[in-house]
């Protein structure tokens, strides 16, 4: 039996030989990581090109709920001159409540329900029930409606864009768009609720106007979708207007007509998106230099000796290779975007499938630029939530304008499965439309229902065709 000195021998020979061979992986993964790769230009599919200075439009929405008093563009200027980071929700979450310089309130947002409807509530018979309500919530935004009409006279749109992109570029204000959106609403069905076809024809041209200026000029990813919401919403308030006079539907087609040009784009988000992460690697690598310089500053700043390691060496974070992959992604998805928004919703839900079929424990380690590739790694299948929302505000026009002009032709219930294979409609299109309710009900399954998760934008979108 062996004595116990010459078991710990072993023992102590063991860990020798097992912290030898840490240590040699260690150094090997340190050599791997210690050069970065040399610069390369941005692709140039992946150029913003020169400052986006904003139009008229965009800085009359940023000041649209300033004091009584102010001038919504002037203020809206003023505003987006104030820095704001990204991590602190934009000029949304900076937006005081009273103007510094008069003391005055800025004007209430106009939110909340009835005109806050969201889906899968059946939106259009919600709101076509309550225009008691909603005439007593516009009661408070007088200025506010006068304000939203004024700012369409020129209703060209662009949102303003710095030459530089990062985590601590400012995000637009997005409080005065919804509250002109929900004031145009609103005022469309309270004229409806009265029988004033003309006024209400008027409203809802008003609310299109400004949700496709949005659609059409918006340059990063939450712009989209937040324009995607506001044609969501005028969509219902048409739908509703609906409901309340089929006798008005002819006149109603032509508010179902196509989305502006660059609705169903999606490369100038995606040069954007890029542009922010690119951006953001290369601001916290000169941060990075700048706490680099000495080891007390790096612990008065809250960093750590890891952090400190990589500052000082770039183990394991090399800021070329790390730009250099956050592009070859980016380019993937904007030569797949630039083939069609149908190409890059297919790759996204095939991708999103293989990732549901992958084990869990795959975390998509690398060896060389290890921390880097965690910055870099964003599946495009991560996006697909977005890409769906896209793609189904087109979905919901689509359905609108088949339900209107079925209602407009008082089609037979008998006739209406025949019909709609007779609209001349893509078989992709047209896998996505059933009828329901015996014929009195038009669906259509969302692209977000391809995309796991309890989004419940996932449920079918459903609107009633009157019978004759």
């Amino acid at each position: 039996m062996p004595s116990m000195r010459l078991v710990l021998r072993r023992v102590a020979l063991g860990s020798g030989a097992l912290l030898g061979l840490v240590l040699l992986v260690l150094l090997a993964w340190v050599a791997s990581n210690w050069v970065d790769d040399a610069p390369v230009p941005t692709p140039p599919q992946l150029l913003l090109g020169p400052p986006k200075a904003g139009s008229p439009l965009f800085f009359a929405i940023q000041g649209m709920l300033a004091p009584p008093g102010q001038q919504p563009e002037a203020a809206g200027r003023a505003q987006w001159q104030q820095p704001t980071a990204l991590g602190a929700a934009g000029p949304v979450a900076a937006e005081p409540a009273a103007s510094a310089t008069t003391g005055a309130a800025r004007l209430p947002a106009l939110s909340g329900e009835p005109l806050s409807c969201r889906h899968p509530e059946d939106c259009p018979r919600k709101l076509a029930a309550a225009s008691a309500q909603i005439v007593n919530q516009l009661q408070a935004h007088v200025l506010l409606g006068e304000r939203c009409v004024a700012a369409l006279v020129d209703p060209r749109y662009e949102e303003a864009l710095p030459l530089k992109l990062t985590a601590s570029t400012p995000l637009p204000a997005y409080q005065g768009a919804t509250s002109c959106a929900h004031w145009f609403k609103g005022q469309a069905l309270v004229a409806a609720a009265a029988g004033d076809r003309a006024n209400t024809l008027l409203r809802l041209q008003q609310g299109r106007r400004l949700a496709d200026s949005l659609l059409g000029g918006s340059h990063t990813l939450i712009s989209k979708m937040i324009a995607v919401a506001l044609t969501d919403q005028r969509l219902d308030a048409v739908a509703a207007v609906a409901l309340l006079h089929p006798e008005w539907t002819p006149e109603l087609l032509p508010l179902t007509a196509a989305l502006p040009a660059g609705a169903l784009d999606a490369t100038g988000w995606i040069k954007t998106e890029a542009a922010f992460v690119r951006g953001t690697i290369e601001e916290l690598s000169k941060q990075c230099d700048g706490h680099a310089a000495s080891f007390a500053s790096i612990m008065d700043s809250g960093w750590g000796l890891g952090d400190m390691l990589m500052c000082r060496t770039g183990v394991g974070l090399l800021p070329n290779a790390t730009v250099q992959a956050v592009d070859r992604e980016w380019l993937e998805r904007w030569t797949f975007a630039q083939q069609g928004l149908d190409t890059l919703l297919d790759q996204s839900i095939a991708q999103a499938a293989q990732a549901a079929r992958q084990p869990s424990g795959n975390s998509g380690y690398c060896w060389r630029n290890s921390f880097g590739a965690l910055l870099a790694e964003s599946p495009l299948w991560i996006f697909g939530s977005h890409i769906a929302r896209q793609a189904d505000v087109e979905t919901h026009r689509q359905l609108l304008a088949l339900a209107l002009a079925a209602q407009a032709q008082k089609l037979p219930l008998a006739q209406r499965i025949t019909w709609l294979d007779q609209q001349g409609l893509t078989p992709r299109v047209r896998a996505r439309l059933s009828w329901s309710n015996s014929g009195t009900e038009l669906i259509a399954k969302p692209w977000m229902a391809e995309f796991p998760g309890t989004d419940p934008r996932r449920a079918d979108m459903r609107l009633a065709v009157a019978v004759p």
